[in-house]
């Protein structure tokens, strides 16, 4: 049965837009808030969750513009998607954290343990670049998407966008995306070598089949970390916490509770 299908959340208004997040699991438990990929919501997390809500009280929130959040009046950018994450645990009165961010939730994730070190408690970073090097790479990539291209490939999330986003306009998405994506500003965008400031203990993971974070760019965000570990799994792309989603979510959980 499927656990986290926007049925039992909350929103709450955030510089303009309007944020949806869902809680659940133990909420004695210690918080981990999790932040998911871009064109992506909270369901991301299904294959994986479920590992941790026996122990664990888990937010799961929409980035704006996508899911149940809606996008608000300024460009997106990765540093008004970190307001939002800081905002929603501020509003929620959650002193400290463990963040686990995938893709474009990643890089969230380490802007926050950059900027916020004292709250969060320890960073699992998936499939997340983090440098210009990273962008320099995919960009190609990145600017051939257009909204025609991803509901052909991927049309299942652009479904899922249709049938729950309040505000449909599926090219102002994509082009505040594609936006962010080649940000190469350190205010907006990729932190960079800040990622040296990152004190709390870190799991860098990475499907070794994954064509957007290079395997030499997580071994050296592994190694620039004073507390970091990198996981790279075997027949896993960008989603690898999908294509391997026992292996992973066994290895987080073993170095949550570490």
């Amino acid at each position: 049965m499927q656990i986290l299908k926007h049925k039992t959340g909350k929103s709450i208004s955030i510089n303009g837009a309007s944020i949806y997040y869902e809680e659940l699991g133990n909420q004695s438990g210690f918080p981990i808030l999790m932040l998911h990929g871009g064109f992506g919501t909270l369901e991301d997390f299904e294959p994986i969750i479920s590992n941790f809500l026996s122990e664990f009280r888990i937010i799961a929130m929409d980035a704006r513009g996508q899911g149940k959040s809606t996008l608000g009046d300024q460009p997106l950018t990765y540093k008004i998607l970190q307001d939002d994450a800081e905002r929603l645990l501020d509003h929620l009165k959650i002193s400290k954290i463990i963040l686990m961010g995938f893709s474009d939730g990643g890089m969230v994730a380490h802007r926050i343990a950059i900027s916020d070190s004292e709250r969060v408690s320890k960073l699992v970073s998936i499939a997340a670049p983090w440098r210009k090097e990273d962008l320099d790479l995919i960009r190609g990539f990145l600017l051939k998407v257009t909204p025609e291209s991803w509901k052909e490939k991927f049309n299942e999330s652009y479904q899922l966008y249709e049938s729950i986003n309040p505000n449909i306009d599926f090219k102002i998405l994509v082009d505040n995306l594609k936006h962010m994506w080649i940000d190469e500003s350190e205010t907006g965008g990729y932190p960079g070598n800040n990622v040296k400031q990152i004190n709390c203990p870190a799991l860098i993971v990475r499907g070794d089949e994954d064509h957007l974070f290079s395997r030499e760019s997580a071994v050296m965000l592994a190694s620039y970390l004073k507390n970091g570990k990198l996981l790279n799994i075997p027949f896993g792309g960008h989603e690898v916490h999908k294509d391997q989603s026992k292996i992973v979510s066994d290895l987080i959980l073993t170095f949550i509770k570490e």
